[in-house]
Order: structure tokens, then C-alpha cells, then sequence
């Protein structure tokens, strides 16, 4: 069971207009694996410390570099309160419950099945009660290619990491139309993995 670690980046995937990056608590839930709570704070690089994960200018910054401490504490105590939680119960690590705890919101638990190809099951219903029959036709053909590729009734959403969506991605593209014969269509399969992504 891999043990969640968390820290405070300079996250240059997204630029803002004044050329400055959000600052973001970073978690990380599985190998290769993260995910990021906006900590509403950003810097330019030039004022950034990526080594302490601070500003560089601690007399300016004083109180944003206080803030920031405070948020890795408090991270480190929701993530040390559930691994000793994980451990009792076997369980995996739950980001959601760690981001409505550290955020101070209301964690609502769900109902949801915790498979994969359950899960899909259950959302493909929930859209056609919704009448949204497209949406719905998208995530029924994802479903339908999955068991071809190895997915089995067991798989938990929290096993789909990014090597096997890579590993899936590789091979969808090497898949032939089974009526025609021709390759798949990059473009469906594109469209498989933003319903894929966007389910996860």
C-alpha cells in the first residue's frame, strides 16, 4: 500500500496573466499519481525557492512563507491521521476525503461502485436518466472496449494509474475496426481517453 506524501510547488503547468504560477499542495496518491489543491497564492519563478518551496524573499513574503508552513502542517496531520485509518481498516488512501478535510468542506461520501467497469456501468445509467443519450453513447463504447484490453470486473478505479493508461492508449491505437477490418481512428481514440480521463 503505497503511503500518500505531500509539498507545496511552484506548479508551471499553468501560467497566469501576469506570467506568475499558482501555488499548489501536491499529493501524491500513487506512483506517478497526483493530484493538486490550489492554495490561492502564486509567484514568478525569479521569487521562488523551488529547494524550500518558499519565496526567496522571506522578509517580504514573511507571512505568505508562514502561510505556506502552515498548509504543510496541516497536510502532514490529515495524511498521518489516515494512514494510521488506512492501516487499521486496509484501505486505500482517499484524496477526496483529504481535500475536504484540509479544504474544511463537508465530505460526501457516495455510493458509487469503487470498480472501474462498475463505475462506468453506474455513470452510463445515471446519463440516461439525465437524457443526455450522447454523453451517454461515448462512455458505452468505452465500456464495451475495456474487457478487450485486459480490464476484468476486479479492476479498481484506484489501480488505473498513468503507465496503464499509457499502456491502454499504445494499444487502442494499434486496435483495427472489427467490422472493416481498418485501423482504428486516432480520433476515436482520442475521444475514448478524454471520456476515459475525465471519468477518472
Amino acid at each position: 500500500m503505497l503511503t500518500p506524501e505531500s509539498n507545496v510547488i511552484l506548479y508551471k503547468g499553468k501560467t497566469l496573466k501576469d506570467g506568475s504560477h499558482p501555488i499548489m499542495l501536491q499529493v501524491k496518491v500513487a506512483a506517478r499519481d497526483y493530484r493538486r489543491i490550489g492554495l490561492k497564492m502564486s509567484s514568478l519563478p525569479k521569487d521562488w525557492n523551488a529547494t524550500d518551496s518558499r519565496f526567496r524573499n522571506t522578509t517580504k513574503y514573511e507571512t505568505e512563507n508562514r502561510d505556506l508552513f502552515d498548509f504543510e502542517t496541516k497536510a502532514n496531520e490529515i495524511i498521518n491521521k489516515m494512514i494510521q485509518e488506512m492501516k487499521k481498516k486496509r484501505i486505500a488512501f482517499d484524496f477526496h476525503k483529504f481535500k475536504a478535510d484540509f479544504l474544511g468542506i463537508k465530505y460526501e461520501t457516495t455510493d458509487k461502485p469503487d470498480t472501474l467497469l462498475g463505475f462506468l456501468d453506474w455513470y452510463c445509467e445515471h446519463l440516461r436518466q439525465k437524457d443526455r443519450l450522447g454523453d451517454r453513447s461515448g462512455f458505452t463504447t468505452v465500456r464495451s472496449v475495456l474487457p478487450q484490453h485486459g480490464v476484468d470486473e476486479k479492476m479498481k478505479m484506484d489501480d488505473v494509474g498513468t503507465d496503464w493508461l499509457e499502456d491502454l492508449e499504445a494499444k487502442l491505437i494499434k486496435r483495427k475496426n472489427h467490422y472493416t477490418g481498418e485501423p482504428i481512428k486516432l480520433n476515436s481514440v482520442f475521444s475514448y481517453f478524454k471520456r476515459l480521463k475525465a471519468t477518472i
